[in-house]
């Protein structure tokens, strides 16, 4: 349990973050307050902010860190007998009057939307993207397609043409919902040059030339970089407890890349048949 004098520590550190994030980038922070509201669902229970306070801070401890919340991953060279023997007093009974939790998802769109706002400063931000909705068992391929947009999208614009400071591309997927996208930042005079671009990176001619040679490379880049993060035991550990937190299914993690590793050329080209399709596209413009 902290002390009152550690609560008021911690509470003036959160405020010096604050402050420091209303400062820096102008043209940023307009970016990102008019990116959320447009691409993800809002919060019902935004409004219901309890005040924090030391005792609030204490009641919430003790209502919610207590092993019956818990998920515990053990790193250990015990049989799992040996281990749940140590937590066989742990139950799983749900907190009382525990309040609904937002999960946020994406907003799916209606119309197109576009939205644009001055900063006068020396740099500008774009998004641009468009919100299918999935079948869920596709977010492999989904994930396979993304590899293979983001690698081209992002070595046409920022190092063929120079005309990025730091950006993202490809597909996000939350549940039945993907998003594609570009998000980038560059420089004013570049906006009118880079924002008709955006469509033609997701045409279904833009993996015309994909090879299964090149569609390998890329998952196999991907999955060199996500072993390596999974070296370590606890490493895998968490990932375990993670899965099982998110999905309900300890295996998930697992079983996503193992499905990534089997996907086929034409199985990326069918999802993109079937999902790749500019309908209701959102931009935002900052400059």
């Amino acid at each position: 349990i902290p002390t009152e004098d550690e609560f008021k520590k911690a509470v003036e550190k959160y405020k010096g973050i604050e402050m420091m994030k209303m400062g820096g980038d102008k043209a940023k922070k307009i970016f990102d307050e008019v990116y959320s509201p447009l691409v993800y669902e809002s919060n019902p229970y935004s409004q219901n902010q309890t005040a924090l306070t030391y005792d609030g801070l204490v009641a919430f401890a003790k209502e919610y860190f207590t092993p019956n919340n818990m998920i515990i991953s053990v790193v250990s060279p015990g049989s799992p007998e040996i281990i749940n023997s140590l937590f066989y007093q742990f139950t799983s009974l749900a907190s009382k009057d525990e309040p609904a939790v937002f999960t946020r998802t994406f907003l799916k769109q209606s119309k197109p939307e576009t939205i644009e706002k001055p900063s006068g400063g020396e740099r500008s931000y774009i998004f641009w993207g468009f919100i299918s909705q999935i079948d869920p068992k596709d977010a492999p391929i989904l994930q396979a397609l993304s590899l293979v947009l983001s690698d081209e999208i992002v070595f046409d614009i920022r190092e063929k043409q120079g005309m990025a400071y730091q950006m993202s591309a490809g597909i996000e997927v939350i549940k039945d919902k993907a998003l594609f996208f570009v998000n980038q930042g560059t420089r004013p005079q570049n906006v009118d040059k880079l924002v008709p671009q955006y469509p033609g990176f997701f045409g279904t001619k833009a993996i015309d030339s994909l090879t299964q040679d090149g569609l390998q490379k890329s998952i196999n880049m991907y999955l060199g970089r996500m072993m390596f993060r999974r070296l370590s035991s606890i490493n895998q550990a968490f990932y375990l407890g993670n899965s099982l937190y998110f999905t309900n299914d300890f295996n998930y993690d697992n079983k996503f890349l193992d499905a990534l590793r089997k996907v086929k050329l034409e199985d990326v080209k069918e999802v993109a048949k079937k999902y790749m399709n500019v309908v209701n596209p959102m931009l935002i413009i900052v400059r």
